[in-house]
């Protein structure tokens, strides 16, 4: 084959894998997001050219010619590839054994039977005669074809195994809800959906399909599938609506496009290879992720608004944005000019924020990848995913661009080894027995830059109607999709256990910030880029302008006596569980201000108090500014000669103080102790004294710790 034909030929499979036709063969930018399409690319060049080609190359490369280029000027590099060998059937000897993810998510259907955190919903708005006689056929048909829709789960000894029915019908509820929807409109819809979708489902009995079509007018219906996730996942959903699709033009009338041939594998054939190959030799991979997670944290770095706990469950909500297409296409172009994919950085705008969310330098957020290693499965409807840890260290002086070009060789890494089951992992590394969290992946981030949920039923206006099922898989999760038009739509997550929606919101928000700030310029330092978007800027400099002109002929004291004077009973101190309003601490003030100048004290002088922070401190400060003095600031934790050495040289012969303090304050002649003393300085007038001090007088006075020699005195009027 030519080298023009090679090129020609990759341009149709790009076009083709990325579903995008108007792409042009120079500007095919490939995103491997969730590795999905570039397993499948993988497959396809396998099959056309018969050539094994290196995942490193789908990476590097990304268009269309550059691939062609490298595949005919490398013909002595590349190992030639026959078919590979196909999957062989199941051992119908031996007990049909789950996929390790199907494991994973039996064991969490065993400690919970009723959580429907795995219920996957696919909700549609269709307008337009809807015939539920063809959509029955075409679920039927999809149910037979697929056997993960039509397996249970029982246990065989100690160990879970499939058991496949043969003749499963799921069925399809219809329901007339014109009455209820006339009445409570698309926030009623939305909740009578949500409780629909929340039902659980019995891993015991097929199908693992629910089908609903609730008639909402005349030609207005709104279509709920629900699968339990441990038969389907995301390119699997994608796979039953296209399924669906064709099934329902083929039923509903002449000229419909038939099923796909018969599937060369079932999903018991691919969980016993993938036991037999995977199992059967697990060190190599294992002793990878040992060595790339070494010392990495297994504990969840995101801090909570409430204590993890037993009491956690998996309720959750979600926060839904979209970037417009001019922003995903400066998205697109940034990560063209890092030399990276999207989808790496925008994994790398999320760990940034997560390392300075958290302070944490070394985090682990987790990724899925789509874990379709053979051409056969291609096709087949099943729970394949599987969850990758990509570690990421954090040093703020590094750029973004260099930061973003680490993440992506990371993940590149671990895309490598992603047959490795994370159960494994976690197993391998020790964080089976973590408790309250997800070791190693309570955060995750998933791209799907091939994000198909279109369901195409022949003659009828079909919308897809998010609605978030109510749960929360992950403390967090942040889930990017590219969708048809150069949208993004993005979605958050959460755990609302742990997570109150303004947290949510607000990480939302500094996540969107951050990816602008990377926009802008990608070659900052990462510790340079702000988390507060210039609006906020805006609304925070408002809220801090809270400067007035201060009237410079009056005292403090004569301030707050106004404000006592015409506010009396608003909290003028806490302190712990003790509050003091401005009338009763006035009051307290005055009184002390009279006992001090009945022993001598007034303008100018100087009067040390000497007391921990407390209420009292507060009271002694005010009646000491009221006598007319200034106080000189006495630490009760400072030696008693060094705080006598103070006293002495600012000439203070008077001290406030408590009596728990007797010990410690300096010797002076005359001493007030607040609280054994109360009853002599309550005897005083309540009123204010006359005042005696102006604002240039001196107010207080402090000394340095004295460490270069002599504590020296600084004082301010």
């Amino acid at each position: 084959m030519t080298a023009e034909a090679v090129r020609a030929r990759m341009t149709a499979l790009f076009r083709d894998v990325l579903d995008q036709p108007e792409l042009a063969a120079d500007g095919d930018f490939f995103d491997h997001g969730d590795s999905l399409l570039a397993a499948r690319l993988i497959m396809r060049v396998r099959v056309e050219f018969g050539q094994e080609v290196p995942l490193a190359w789908i990476f590097e490369g990304r268009t269309a010619a550059a691939l062609a280029d490298r595949l005919t000027g490398a013909d002595t590099e590349l190992p030639r590839a026959a078919a590979p060998p196909p999957i062989p059937r199941a051992d119908g000897q031996r007990p049909l054994r789950l996929s390790h993810a199907q494991e994973r998510l039996w064991f969490l259907n065993q400690l919970d039977p009723d959580d429907p955190a795995y219920n996957e919903p696919l909700v549609y708005r269709v307008r337009g005669p809807l015939d539920t006689a063809a959509l029955r056929t075409a679920l039927r048909r999809v149910v037979d074809r697929h056997e993960a829709l039509r397996t249970t789960f029982v246990l065989d000894g100690d160990a879970p195994v499939l058991c496949v029915l043969e003749d499963v019908d799921p069925g399809l509820d219809t329901r007339d809800l014109r009455e209820e929807y006339a009445e409570g409109g698309d926030a009623w819809l939305r909740g009578f959906l949500r409780a629909e979708i929340r039902r659980p489902f019995d891993l015991t009995a097929a199908p693992l399909v629910r089908a609903h079509a609730f008639r909402l007018g005349e030609d207005a219906w709104a279509l709920l599938f629900t699968l339990h996730h441990i038969a389907t996942d995301g390119w699997s959903n994608s796979l039953f609506l296209d399924e669906i699709s064709s099934g329902y033009r083929q039923a509903a009338g002449p000229g419909g496009t038939p099923l796909p041939e018969p599937l060369p594998v079932r999903f018991s054939d691919f969980a016993q290879w993938e036991r037999d190959t995977v199992s059967g030799n697990p060190e190599s991979g294992l002793r990878f992720w040992e060595e790339e997670l070494r010392g990495a944290p297994l504990a969840p770095a995101l801090r909570t608004d409430t204590p993890r706990g037993s009491g956690t469950t998996t309720l959750g909500d979600a926060l839904l944005y979209d970037l417009d297409a001019a922003r995903a296409g400066r998205l697109a172009e940034t990560a063209r000019r890092c030399g990276v994919s999207t989808y790496s950085l925008s994994l790398a705008v999320f760990t940034l924020l997560m390392h300075r969310w958290t302070g944490e330098a070394d985090i682990v957020v987790g990724t899925p990848v789509a874990n379709r290693p053979h051409p056969d499965l291609d096709r087949l409807i099943g729970f394949f995913v599987n969850t990758l840890p990509v570690r990421s260290t954090y040093e703020g002086r590094e750029t973004f661009a260099s930061y973003a070009a680490r993440i992506e060789a990371t993940v590149r890494r671990a895309v490598e080894h992603e047959r490795v089951p994370f159960d494994r992992i976690v197993g391998r590394l020790g964080g089976g027995g973590q408790s309250g969290h997800q070791p190693l992946a309570q955060v995750v981030f998933a791209f799907q830059n091939d994000f198909d949920r279109r369901l195409a039923l022949e003659g009828l206006d079909v919308e897809f109607f998010p609605v978030p099922n109510g749960s929360a898989r992950f403390e967090m999760t942040m889930f990017m999709a590219q969708v048809p038009g150069g949208v993004i739509e993005c979605e958050l997550e959460y755990n609302t256990d742990l997570f109150a929606p303004e947290t949510a919101e607000r990480f939302f928000a500094v996540y969107r910030t951050l990816m602008d700030g990377v926009l802008d310029d990608p070659h900052r330092a990462l510790a340079e880029y702000g988390l507060v978007s210039h609006d906020e800027h805006l609304r925070l400099r408002g809220w801090n302008a809270t400067d007035r002109p201060f009237p410079a002929d009056r005292c403090l004291h004569e301030l707050i006596e106004e404000r006592a004077a015409s506010d009396p009973d608003a909290v003028a101190v806490v302190h712990g569980h003790e509050h003091l309003d401005y009338g009763a601490l006035d009051a307290w003030a005055n009184r002390l201000a009279r006992h001090l100048r009945a022993r001598g004290a007034g303008a100018d002088t100087v009067v040390g108090i000497c007391m921990d922070r407390s209420v009292e401190m507060v009271a002694g400060l005010l009646g000491i500014l009221k006598a007319g003095g200034a106080y000189l600031a006495l630490d009760p934790g400072s030696p008693r000669n060094r705080l006598g050495t103070i006293a002495r040289d600012a000439g203070s012969h008077w001290c406030l103080t408590l009596e728990r303090h007797r010990d410690s304050v300096p010797e002076v002649e005359h001493t007030v102790f607040l609280d054994s003393d109360r009853e002599a300085i309550e005897a005083h007038d309540a009123t204010s004294p006359a005042v005696v001090a102006h604002p240039d007088d001196l107010e207080y006075g402090f000394y340095t710790s004295g460490s270069t020699g002599r504590p020296k005195g600084v004082v301010t009027p």
